[in-house]
């Protein structure tokens, strides 16, 4: 990229902003106030088990990353609806022995 022909988008996050959209070249009615003109990007140097999210730093306008934790692949999508699924069973088994055991009471 040279000087000015990139542009990052960023929202406000923890006194910095998170970078959402990066354009090369953008037209004059995608600039927005947060976000600034780039020169060139960083290179992530991503350590393992993390992934890298790209910064603004608010003051001196410079891009940088944040590191955060992948999530553990031992938690996937399909465990979560299988442990809802069994909540949702005992939920029911659970209104059902409360309705027999008010209609025990009724009698």
């Amino acid at each position: 990229m040279g000087k000015g022909d990139g542009y990052v988008y960023y929202i406000n996050y923890n006194d910095a902003g998170r970078v959402q959209i990066i354009i090369t070249g953008p037209y004059p009615e995608q600039i927005e106030d947060d976000g600034l003109l780039v020169e060139a990007l960083p290179v992530a140097s991503t350590p393992e088990g993390m992934y890298p999210t790209m910064m603004v730093n608010l003051e001196t306008k410079e891009l940088y990353y944040n590191y955060e934790d992948l999530p553990d692949p031992d938690n996937t999508l399909s465990d979560k609806v299988v442990a809802l699924e069994r909540a949702d069973i005992e939920n029911k088994q659970a209104i059902a022995d409360l309705t027999m055991t008010m209609a025990m009471m009724m009698i």
